[in-house]
């Protein structure tokens, strides 16, 4: 079980209710999301005993990520539309991995991933040395590091802390990574001492404190939801630029990137203005697809959303004439 509930603790920064009067509240809360499940080996543990539960962990109990069920999970997402798609998890290798293997299968859904116009929003790493891991370095997606309480890049000496960046590959955002109050299985030690469920002080409430840049990515990717559901004609380029616009830095540097982001003014600016005056909501598109094979409608106010039922060829859903191209 050392491993149970990594991604629960990820989607609860994204997406946990704030319909009920549990332990947190996620920040794109209303965002329908999609979860896939893979094994990824990052730690900045050593072996030991859990404190709590006695039980002997090893340091790394999987070799390497299982990269074949990452890039089918990827592909899924986008095949179905998603908007946005977090990775908290990668592998450490050079941001010019996919320059010189253009084919890899990786590469390639990075490649998919860009000509959809979704981001791929991933997590830096935790062993606070120089370079993203991957996919968090390659150009296509956005890297991001972890923060502490103080807004300064997380850094607890030699072997654990938030990577950064390198000349080259700088990371893209910033946010919280230290002692992330999220969502845990109920009396299960994700990770001693870094994510563990009985750390708030109440075992079995299903909530505690997770360290690590697996818990900054979902902050970014959250924040990039709630401004693409705002406004979904953004293009990825624009939905980058309203966010980098309204972060804490105004300089990208290799320790923070743009720095933390400012999640109103992104909101704000996503909006726009109208008559000299904040708009508080925006007019968006009603797309309507009809497959005669399903004998189904589809209406979509997310132009994603309609560009993924285009081109399913299962069902061949096509646009009506009465409504603009998708």
């Amino acid at each position: 079980m050392r491993w149970a509930g990594h991604g629960t603790a990820v989607t609860g920064v994204i997406g946990a209710s704030a319909e009920n009067a549990l332990g947190m509240r996620g920040v794109c809360r209303h965002c329908p999301l999609t979860m896939a499940r893979w094994a990824q080996n990052e730690s900045c543990l050593t072996p030991g005993n859990d404190h709590i539960t006695g039980a002997y962990y090893e340091a790394h109990p999987f070799t390497d990520a299982d990269l074949p069920s990452q890039i089918a999970a990827i592909g899924f997402m986008l095949d179905i539309g998603v908007q946005i798609v977090n990775i908290s998890g990668g592998t450490f290798r050079d941001g010019g991995f996919c320059t010189q293997y253009p084919s890899d299968s990786y590469c390639l859904i990075l490649e998919y991933a860009d000509d959809v116009d979704v981001p791929i929003i991933a997590s830096g790493g935790n062993i606070n040395s120089q370079g993203l891991d991957f996919p968090a370095a390659d150009p296509r997606a956005w890297g991001i590091v972890g923060v502490g309480s103080s807004g300064a890049r997380w850094d607890e000496g030699a072997g654990c802390g938030s990577n950064s960046g390198t000349i080259t590959y700088k990371p893209h955002f910033a946010a919280p990574a230290v002692d992330v109050y999220t969502t845990l299985y109920p009396d299960v030690s994700y990770s001693p001492e870094v994510c563990h469920e009985y750390n708030d002080g109440v075992p079995g409430d299903g909530f505690g404190f997770c360290t690590g840049t697996s818990f900054s990515a979902p902050h970014v990717s959250a924040i990039a939801g709630l401004v693409r559901s705002v406004n979904p004609m953004m293009s990825k380029a624009e939905l980058y630029k309203v966010i980098r616009e309204n972060s804490s830095q105004s300089t990208r540097t290799t320790g923070l990137g743009w720095g933390i982001p400012k999640t109103d003014l992104a909101v704000r600016d996503a909006l726009g203005i109208v008559n000299m005056g904040q708009n508080l909501n925006r007019a968006t598109p009603l797309f309507e697809l009809y497959s005669s094979m399903a004998e189904d409608f589809v209406h979509t106010t997310k132009p994603q959303t309609a560009v993924a039922f285009a081109r399913n060829t299962t069902w061949d859903y096509q646009s009506l004439s009465t409504t603009p191209a998708v």
